[in-house]
């Protein structure tokens, strides 16, 4: 317990020192002003950001639903597999695709291939070019349970792509339900 104490006792003391604290996304500021009391005062906000790189591409049918990121249950990757599968008889086109390596994987596959769904699953690995990347996404999912703000989602908005996310940490902040943007001149959703 005194251990305890004394780890929460620095986290805090860390707030108190500083002229100011950057955080991402207001929802994560507002958690720490909650868990450790940090005035709100010294908070500033700075969200991650991408310059729009696509074009939106119309609407068309989602054949490719991509996943970005670590493939671990922090970060859905299996809550994004039992939603494909629980669509997937609707659209037999779709496949879902991770782009990511992490340690569900060998789990996932094992799982998809019970589901029926081993061929239309796919796991592509950690990708450099993240351009090429998007450019095979036709609908984005970020199925995190917790996230700060999430870069591939921002990523993937810049890029005009449909999103899918949950509403943890920042997303909020960056994604509207239901409501259209602009990108290049093109209305998206």
């Amino acid at each position: 317990q005194l251990w305890r104490r004394r780890l929460a006792w620095r986290r805090r003391l860390i707030g108190w020192c500083c002229d100011a604290i950057v955080f991402n996304s207001r929802s994560v500021a507002e958690r720490f002003e909650q868990e450790l009391g940090w005035a709100a005062g010294k908070f500033r906000i700075i969200p991650n950001g991408e310059c729009a790189v696509g074009s939106a591409r119309g609407h068309r049918e989602a054949r490719s639903i991509g996943v970005v990121g670590r493939v671990t249950r922090a970060k859905g990757a299996d809550v994004a597999l039992d939603s494909f599968a629980r669509i997937a008889g609707g659209f037999p086109a779709a496949r879902l695709v991770y782009f990511g390596e992490g340690p569900l994987e060998s789990e996932l596959k094992a799982r998809a291939k019970v589901l029926g769904l081993a061929d239309r699953v796919e796991f592509r690995g950690y990708v450099n070019d993240r351009n090429s990347m998007y450019e095979e996404i036709d609908l984005f999912v970020q199925a995190s349970l917790r996230e700060s703000l999430s870069n591939s989602l921002i990523e993937a908005m810049a890029r005009g792509l449909p999103c899918i996310a949950t509403d943890v940490g920042g997303t909020r902040e960056a994604v509207i339900d239901g409501d259209m943007f602009v990108v290049n001149g093109q209305k998206t959703w």
